[in-house]
């Protein structure tokens, strides 16, 4: 259990403390939908490090080169962030508590940077506040993934749950099964209206729910056969 206050997270040493702000960033991140690639990640050329990446994400598609920062954002970190992000072709994302003064929120928005504010989600008076509210965050998502129910599963919805459970983004899902993207939408509600599909808050979550009930349709599927077979020997 992490004892430490909130103040005091914030005045540790740049190591350790930039440490604790990445796993509370990955979090956020998670909670927001994004999947974690990689941690410092070293940027390489002409086999020298150039550069070091905080976390790498991937969000419906397209990956993230995410700088965090235990203080308020400066110009300096969004221009880092920035060049960051282009060395890997990458969209940039900078999370920290706020911006240091005008100048670095102008540059945010005139580079187009995605900007995560932690003081907006750090509301806590302790960090053992801010963990119980991530395991309950957890524990509701957990609930949510595994609330479907598949009684009346159609053979065409296990057709779309097997593209959607084996394509990388949504528009790949829907380049397979040859319809639109918004035709392909009005599928997912469908399907989230009769309870098949509850976890839809980004493709990343409908994509991992459609691998569960894909395996456990393939299991009950499985399972008739041996009893039909079973019954058929009697």
């Amino acid at each position: 259990m992490i004892s430490t206050n909130a103040t005091t997270l914030f005045c540790m040493k740049p190591s350790l403390r930039g440490y604790t702000i990445e796993e509370i960033a990955e979090n956020l991140l998670i909670m927001k939908g994004f999947e974690i690639k990689e941690r410092r990640k070293d940027v390489i050329r002409g086999n020298v490090p150039i550069a070091e990446i905080d976390i790498l994400a991937e969000k419906e598609g397209e990956l993230y080169a995410v700088e965090v920062k235990a203080g308020r954002i400066s110009l300096t970190d969004i221009r880092q962030a920035y060049t960051n992000a282009v060395l890997i072709n990458a969209k940039p994302l900078i999370i920290g508590r706020g911006y240091s003064d005008k100048a670095s929120e102008e540059a945010a928005k005139a580079l187009n940077i995605d900007v995560i504010i932690l003081d907006d989600y750090l509301s806590f008076t302790s960090l053992e506040e801010l963990e119980a509210s991530i395991d309950q965050v957890i524990v509701k998502n957990l609930l949510e993934l595994f609330s479907f129910n598949i009684k009346n599963i159609t053979s065409t919805d296990l057709k779309t749950i097997e593209v959607l459970a084996n394509s990388k983004t949504f528009s790949e899902a829907a380049d397979k099964l040859s319809v639109d993207k918004r035709t392909l939408g009005n599928i997912i509600k469908d399907m989230k209206g009769r309870g098949i599909l509850t976890f839809t808050r980004s493709f990343n979550t409908i994509r991992l729910q459609a691998n569960i009930i894909s395996k456990l349709a393939f299991f009950y599927m499985l399972l008739n056969k041996i009893c039909e077979n079973t019954l058929k020997e009697a």
